[in-house]
């Protein structure tokens, strides 16, 4: 195990004075470091657990504040029946909450469309590999199915978050 005083630093990493202050120190100078390169990385495992979390994250964020700042509104319906347990959507439709759950799910697409997306010419790459023209045939069909019912997942998904009930009521 390594920690940051015994790591190298990059061959491009720049090391520059600073000469902004006037004060010096006995022991140590001040150094701005100027890195050009690849500033961020991140892998598929980060970016799955990211979009797999989000949702979940915003919904018990939606919960909390919504049960100790307004109670009232989630906990009865329109028919004046009071609800022990608030459902998802009277969680998420009300107005400060309602913001975090459509961000945190916008969020929460775009990952699932690349997460789906590389699942999808994966497996189209690997049926390709089959021998039998059968088994392919139908290896690839349902590589297609599978990939076109997460398209309409995600989709409806984006439907019933972004198209509320309550901003179309009508009287």
């Amino acid at each position: 195990m390594v920690n940051d005083a015994q790591a190298q630093s990059p061959p491009n990493l720049v090391v520059r004075e600073d000469t902004r202050t006037n004060v010096t120190c006995e022991n140590t100078s001040v150094k701005q470091l100027e890195y050009k390169g690849v500033l961020w990385t991140c892998g598929i495992r980060e970016i799955c657990l990211t979009a797999l979390w989000l949702p979940l994250g915003a919904l018990i964020f939606c919960y909390v504040t919504a049960s100790i700042f307004q109670a009232d509104d989630i906990h009865e319906t329109h028919c004046r029946v009071y609800n022990v347990v608030p459902s998802i959507s009277a969680i998420t439709g009300i107005s400060p909450q309602r913001y975090v759950w459509r961000i945190c799910v916008a969020f929460h697409l775009g990952p699932r469309l690349l997460i789906g997306s590389l699942y999808y010419n994966y497996y189209k790459e690997r049926t390709q590999h089959i021998i039998d023209d059968k088994v392919r045939e139908s290896a690839t069909k349902l590589g297609d199915a599978c990939y076109w019912l997460n398209l309409i997942e995600l989709l409806a998904l984006t439907g019933v978050t972004y198209v509320s009930n309550r901003e179309n009521y009508c009287k």
